[in-house]
């Protein structure tokens, strides 16, 4: 995949994992924060006014106490003073039975008075400052101090506002509210705080899982993936990367999908080509016979691609004969390689045992058609050499090329093309009316070749094929030389027309020469 593209595909899956990530934890925590904020300043709130109410409501009702107290405290002080008075001022006096009566009444309202005064001496609330510190207030004279009060010590706060003689002009009494306050917070906190821990849990259980999810979905198909089905797709969701990495994995699995198919067509394709080789060494013959009076040899290039074209030299029991053979099939590879192989395995056998030409080309054309497909066949230009009568016997069936005669009388070429079709193209009536067998003389010096059309069809860098003029004329040009450097001449000049490109087709050249 080109760039641009992996750079288009980016742009199409939406947000990035981490920007998403961020954004839903960023909006889910404020949505969080925000609720939490909210119950917290509203609960505070009510908690503040409740303790504030209370502690007004208990500060009035001890301050209500007091004052009760000091005020009644005055009156009997009041009422003592006043019955002092009078008894100062109605003496007793002996005889003086009202007046004595008098005085009894008053000794008995000041005993109540001074019982009462007692009384609301008890109910009096003492007070006492703890430790020496006392807050001050900024552009206040109020000063406030820590104290403990009552029987029980109970704690609280002194409000004191400093009269003109530096003594308190007025004092108010606070109980203490901070613990309970300080409590109802601190509740509050560990609720909260709690509260939002386990709602931050949630949210992350749930953002993870929007992530892990599909992760997971991932990990399931590339697990499916490593058992071997290179077919499987990734059900990739949650946009993003991980669809970006879905993606790339369907690209990653049909890439080695498609490896893998490569690799086994081209492990069957080496296996063929090996196969074909060993067929084409097969069927190549592995040494040269001999004939007396004449020189025999042959050549043969390799191309790259295999085909099954031959040549073969045909053996006879009696001395003095000698079959040469030049074979090209309509297939390449394993396929033509087979065809090769059946059509040299049918020459050798017919022609080999010495009957007629004609007929054992007849039959061999039968045997073949019968053994190869339909649509395969082959080529074969086959010359008898009789080295008593110095004649060949030439059958071509179908072959392109012709033989070639070089004559040493006059130095030059002759083509000799017997009519005839190729081998198992037809299963025998026209194969059989088409077949023509010649003679061809062969006096001293005189050369017969025989070749495939491989030999002509070499090309050049530029594409440019030899062709079959130049060809021949590279026969009558070397002719007379002796068998070896005859076809080393050849072969060179292939070659060098070649200039290193790849050969079309295997090249077969068999050579035979009257001495």
């Amino acid at each position: 995949m080109s760039t641009a593209a992996r750079e288009s595909e980016s742009r199409s899956i939406g947000s990035p994992l981490w920007m998403r990530f961020t954004l839903f934890m960023t909006l889910s925590l404020t949505l969080v924060m925000a609720a939490m904020m909210f119950f917290l300043y509203s609960t505070s709130a009510r908690i503040s006014k409740g303790v504030r109410q209370q502690a007004l409501i208990e500060t009035v009702e001890l301050m209500a106490d007091v004052s009760k107290v000091d005020l009644e405290s005055e009156r009997a002080l009041g009422e003592r003073e006043a019955l002092t008075a009078l008894e100062r001022k109605f003496p007793a006096k002996d005889g003086d039975e009202s007046l004595a009566g008098l005085q009894a009444e008053l000794r008995r309202l000041r005993t109540e008075n001074d019982a009462k005064r007692a009384a609301l001496a008890g109910r009096r609330i003492e007070w006492k400052q703890e430790g020496s510190t006392i807050q001050t207030f900024e552009n206040s004279s109020v000063r406030a101090a820590d104290i403990t009060f009552g029987a029980n010590a109970s704690r609280g706060t002194v409000y004191t506002v400093e009269g003109g003689d530096g003594k308190p002009a007025f004092e108010l009494l606070v109980p203490g509210q901070a613990s309970r306050a300080e409590r109802g917070l601190l509740g509050l906190m560990v609720g909260t705080t709690i509260l939002v821990i386990l709602v931050g849990a949630a949210v992350s259980v749930w953002v993870a899982s929007s992530v892990t999810g599909p992760i997971e979905k991932i990990v399931a198909d590339v697990q499916k993936i490593s058992t071997g089905d290179l077919r499987h797709k990734v059900h990739a969701g949650g946009g993003g990367e991980l669809t970006l990495l879905g993606r790339s994995i369907d690209r990653m699995t049909k890439s080695l999908a498609e490896a893998q198919d490569t690799k086994l067509e081209l492990s069957i394709r080496e296996r063929e080509i090996e196969v074909a080789g060993e067929v084409r060494e097969a069927i190549l013959p592995q040494g040269t016979p001999k004939l007396e009076g004449y020189s025999i040899g042959a050549t043969h290039l390799s191309s790259n691609e295999l085909w099954g074209d031959f040549h073969d030299y045909i053996e006879f029991s009696s001395h003095g004969r000698i079959g040469l053979v030049v074979c090209e099939v309509s297939g390449k590879g394993v396929p033509g390689a087979l065809v090769g192989a059946t059509a040299r395995t049918w020459l050798r056998a017919l022609l080999a045992a010495g009957d007629d030409v004609k007929p054992t080309f007849q039959r061999i054309n039968r045997e073949l058609a019968r053994d190869v497909r339909k649509g395969m066949y082959a080529s074969a230009l086959y010359a008898l050499v009789d080295a008593k009568k110095g004649v060949a016997t030439v059958a071509c069936a179908g072959h392109k090329i012709p033989l070639v005669r070089f004559s040493a009388a006059d130095g030059k070429v002759r083509l000799v093309q017997p009519e005839g079709i190729a081998l198992a193209f037809d299963k025998g009536p026209i194969f059989d009316s088409r077949l023509q067998v010649v003679d061809v003389p062969i006096e001293a010096g005189d050369r017969l070749v025989l070749a495939n059309s491989g030999a002509v069809t070499v090309a050049n860098a530029d594409g440019a094929e030899l062709g079959e003029k130049p060809f021949y004329a590279l026969i009558q040009k070397h002719g007379a030389l002796g068998t070896e450097a005859f076809l080393n001449k050849i072969k060179i000049a292939l070659e060098n027309h070649s200039a290193e490109t790849e050969l079309p087709r295997d090249i077969s050249i068999v050579t035979v020469a009257r001495a």
